[in-house]
C-alpha cells in the first residue's frame, strides 16, 4: 500500500500517526465490540485478511482499491460472518463484494 494512503492498524487507544523510514503508520480507535478477528504470529496480533478489509471500509468509508482486491484469496463466509458486527454501511459494502465474487 502506498505511503500516502496507509492501512489503518486498529488499536483501542487515542488515534495518532507517525512516519518512519518513509512509511506512515496510522492508529485509529475502534470500539471493543469490533476488536476481534486477529491471529498471533511471532508474538504480534495481526488482523485476518477479512477483518482488515472490513476495518478499512469502516475507517475509510469506502472499499479501498476495489479494482485491485483479490477476493478469491478471502474466506467469503468469514467475511460475511464478521461483517455482521459492523454498522449497516460496512455490512452492505461487504455484501456487494461477496455478490461480485460468486460465479
Amino acid at each position: 500500500m502506498p505511503a500516502d494512503r496507509p492501512a489503518p492498524p486498529v488499536a483501542r487507544r487515542v488515534p495518532h500517526s507517525y512516519t518512519r523510514h518513509g512509511v506512515t503508520i496510522e492508529y485509529s480507535h475502534i470500539s471493543n465490540r469490533l476488536y476481534f478477528g486477529f491471529e498471533t504470529r511471532d508474538g504480534f496480533n495481526l488482523a485476518l485478511p477479512e477483518k482488515a478489509l472490513l476495518d478499512a471500509v469502516y475507517f475509510r468509508r469506502t472499499v479501498p482499491f476495489a479494482d485491485e482486491l483479490e477476493m478469491d484469496l478471502l474466506d467469503i463466509d468469514r467475511l460475511r460472518q464478521m461483517s455482521r458486527s459492523f454498522p449497516l454501511r460496512v455490512r452492505a459494502a461487504a455484501n456487494r463484494l461477496c455478490e461480485v465474487t460468486v460465479p
